[in-house]
């Protein structure tokens, strides 16, 4: 998972004196042996993240905000290419904005992830390759010099704007590029809500938990059976947050949003039912101790006779992660690309 990051703080270390900004995704893993990163500056949309790095600089937590940041203020900017194009694309333009002239970028990425496209748009906006190194597994590095800057070879694809999504579902929906599911409805959210609904037409539930709530679709969809229940969103990514609390609020959501990791800061066993689209494809990986997490958090938030429901790709396997936990497990309904599983004490 942190390949990358190991390829740039290595890089990092022979510009150890230059005024510096890091740009830090969801392919940073805090959980698994984290990278150790020395910064003047790092952005991020994700709270766990910043949490981490508060120990070692300044953090801005944002959706990736730089507003704050004056023109030709920076040395050198360290980016890892981040999986939506939008934002690589907000990335760029951003970093040549805050860039001093002939300052430099250091890119990083993988041959599958269409790193040697981004270098050469990259180098076009830029004006100069100074260098760009394979460094084994089609993991490549490069460093880009401001000195004939172009910011039209950058198309600017509107990241910072909050779009309205098209729905048969009655509901006012809000999104935006950077968040799972930005342009449409998730079906695999979608086919959660509908399997639930059809065991629980007509239950009542006090208290519902959704993990990893994204821009709020499934609290959303559910809230309009479940209309007295109090839904509770968590999201570790500020961007989601601020859109799952837009969300709630235009449709009369009876509930709150907490920007969380993982529901960690929520209170033990006070959740009659719990939903989640785990997030466990973090960035451009599978990540197994998330998986792990988010079985902790359901085991640890249930109350007695509640119950969790989670959809996910058909191939992932948590069966045996599941069989570590007290959490019974029922396979409820599948379809070509997902399964719903429920867990219970």
């Amino acid at each position: 998972m942190n390949e990358a990051f190991s390829a740039l703080s290595n890089y990092a270390q022979k510009y150890s004196s230059l005024n510096s900004l890091w740009f830090v995704d969801e392919n940073y893993d805090v959980s698994a042996n984290p990278v150790f990163i020395t910064s003047t500056e790092a952005v991020t949309n994700r709270i766990d993240i910043a949490d981490y790095l508060k120990q070692y600089g300044s953090v801005n937590l944002s959706d990736y905000d730089c507003t704050q940041y004056a023109d030709a203020s920076f040395d050198i900017v360290y980016l890892r290419v981040p999986k939506a194009k939008a934002l690589l694309n907000h990335l760029i333009r951003e970093a040549m904005r805050i860039l001093k002239p002939q300052g430099k970028l250091i890119c990083v990425g993988f041959n599958d992830e269409g790193i040697k496209n981004t270098f050469k748009k990259i180098e076009k906006a830029f004006g100069e390759l100074v260098e760009q190194e394979l460094l084994g597994k089609g993991l490549r590095i490069a460093e880009f010099s401001l000195i004939n800057p172009r910011i039209d070879q950058i198309e600017d694809r509107d990241y910072a704007v909050i779009k309205s999504i098209a729905n048969e579902l009655s509901l006012s929906l809000s999104s935006k590029a950077g968040i799972y599911g930005a342009e449409k409805i998730d079906q695999g959210s979608l086919f959660l809500c509908e399997t639930v609904l059809q065991h629980y037409d007509h239950q009542t539930f006090e208290k519902v938990l959704d993990i990893g709530c994204g821009n709020g679709l499934i609290s959303l969809v559910l809230a309009k059976t479940f209309a007295s229940s109090e839904f509770i969103a968590t999201d570790n990514n500020i961007t989601a947050v601020t859109l799952c609390e837009l969300n709630f609020t235009n449709n009369d959501v009876k509930g709150s949003v907490i920007l969380d990791d993982c529901a960690d800061t929520i209170a033990s066993k006070q959740f009659d039912l719990i939903v989640s689209n785990p997030p466990f494809h973090q960035g451009f990986d599978t990540s197994e101790n998330l998986t792990i997490r988010f079985l902790a958090a359901t085991e640890r938030l249930l109350t007695k006779r509640g119950e969790a429901w989670f959809v996910m790709n058909r191939f992932l396997k948590v069966e045996s992660l599941a069989k570590k936990t007290s959490l019974q497990m029922d396979l409820m309904s599948e379809n070509s690309q997902f399964k719903i599983l429920r867990f219970r004490r």
